[in-house]
């Protein structure tokens, strides 16, 4: 069934690499949805697309197809920071060329579904830096996150009860 119309193609192939519209869509219907301040999703698949024409449910369901529900958690910017943290995993480190490692930037041990993307924050992740300190640059609404600031963050209930082994989110309070 037709959930609404879009006039341009839609695709997650770079969507983690890139900043992608369709991920954003996702992550914008989940802080809508819940009220939070920011949202937090995976690329679960990289053929995921919607094209020109009719959205149908069908095609959104290839965009999230889990059953997760909906989960908010109130974090420290500290446990945002480690969140980010946990996420950039995903990418091996670069030389001090700013050089890919042989075999590609991708740590192949861990899973694209485990590389979560916030949005309502802004943040780089330096790449030629060690893991746990990629995060160079955090700040939501145009001020840098400090370690005691608090958040409300929408995510799926897999990653709030620490699936992929978001652990920091232990003892968050949740709702929703």
């Amino acid at each position: 069934a037709p959930a609404g119309r879009t006039t341009v193609a839609w695709r997650s192939d770079s969507a983690r690499v890139a900043d992608m519209p369709i991920t954003d869509l996702v992550n914008e219907v989940m802080r809508r949805a819940s009220g939070a301040q920011l949202s937090a999703t995976a690329a679960f698949s990289l053929e995921a697309a919607l094209d020109t024409g009719a959205i149908t449910l069908a095609a959104l369901s290839r965009l999230y197809p889990y059953e997760n529900t909906l989960r908010v958690v109130k974090l420290s910017g500290a446990q945002l920071r480690a969140f980010l943290e946990h996420s950039a995993r995903y990418y091996r480190s670069l030389d001090g060329n700013g050089q890919a490692p042989d075999g590609g930037i991708v740590d192949p041990t861990i899973p694209g579904f485990n590389f979560d993307m916030v949005s309502g924050a802004d943040y780089t992740l330096d790449l030629r830096q060690p893991v746990g300190a990629r995060v160079t640059a955090l700040s939501v609404n145009g001020r840098p996150v400090t370690a005691a600031d608090t958040f409300t963050l929408a995510l799926n209930n897999y990653r709030a009860s620490g699936g992929g082994g978001y652990t920091m989110l232990a003892g968050a309070p949740a709702s929703i």
